[in-house]
């Protein structure tokens, strides 16, 4: 018991870390502005990584324009990779077609020449036959 009691200050020192990067994925994931707004105020890193992804990666993955575009404007990082494989933003933008998302991306200092394990971002547009992507790409 008193070993328990020793060891709790250094857990609830670590606790509300964890909890802010929980609730900005959450709620990047769900698109909720207002819980982004929240978590980052309440001290949750903008491009806070759990080891599979950042929160703009996830608000791009499930569409979300509006919550990636606040990640932009509190100073997400549009290049960062949450894993090779992954790679940036701009990956799961492509996978959707979703030319907003692109352009945003790409307006706020994405490398269109970006790469998701071996393929770079031009390739991705090109095999998925996205015109718009390609020009979009392109124009850069």
């Amino acid at each position: 018991m008193r070993r328990v009691l020793l060891l709790l200050p250094l857990v609830l020192l670590h606790l509300p870390i964890a909890t802010h990067a929980a609730a900005i994925h959450d709620a990047a994931t769900k698109g909720d502005v207002a819980a982004i707004t929240a978590a980052l105020d309440a001290g949750a890193g903008v491009d806070e990584s759990d080891g599979k992804a950042t929160p703009l990666y996830l608000a791009v993955k499930s569409g979300h324009f509006a919550a990636a575009k606040l990640l932009m404007d509190r100073g997400a990082d549009v290049n960062a990779a949450p894993t090779p494989l992954l790679g940036p933003a701009l990956m799961p933008a492509l996978a959707k077609r979703r030319i907003d998302l692109i352009k945003l991306l790409l307006d706020g200092g994405a490398n269109p020449n970006s790469k998701r394990s071996r393929e770079n971002a031009i390739h991705i547009a090109v095999n998925l036959g996205c015109l718009d992507c390609v020009r979009a790409l392109v124009e850069a």
